[in-house]
């Protein structure tokens, strides 16, 4: 984690792996790997944005080669400093 002097912003890698699999008996899992990044948006750190591309590592025929992963995560208008209890 990585705060910026001047805008008070916290730049986070992330990665994570996904598994995809059918119900079906006999079916296998597709596994992916999505290397990303969150970046605050605001100087109170309760808006972040989060970028990353999924990339198939098994089962890539018929597949998309990668993919872009977009989202926007609030935190409830509270700065998030890992407390429990406020």
């Amino acid at each position: 984690m990585a705060r910026t002097k001047d805008s008070g912003r916290l730049v986070v890698a992330d990665g994570r792996f996904l598994a995809n699999r059918d119900l079906a008996t006999g079916a296998s899992t597709d596994w992916d790997v999505v290397p990303q990044f969150q970046v605050t948006l605001s100087k109170r750190q309760h808006i972040r944005a989060d970028v990353g591309v999924r990339i198939p590592v098994t089962n890539t025929g018929g597949r998309p080669d990668a993919g872009t992963v977009l989202s926007l995560v609030g935190l409830g208008g509270r700065q998030a400093d890992g407390r429990l209890v406020m």
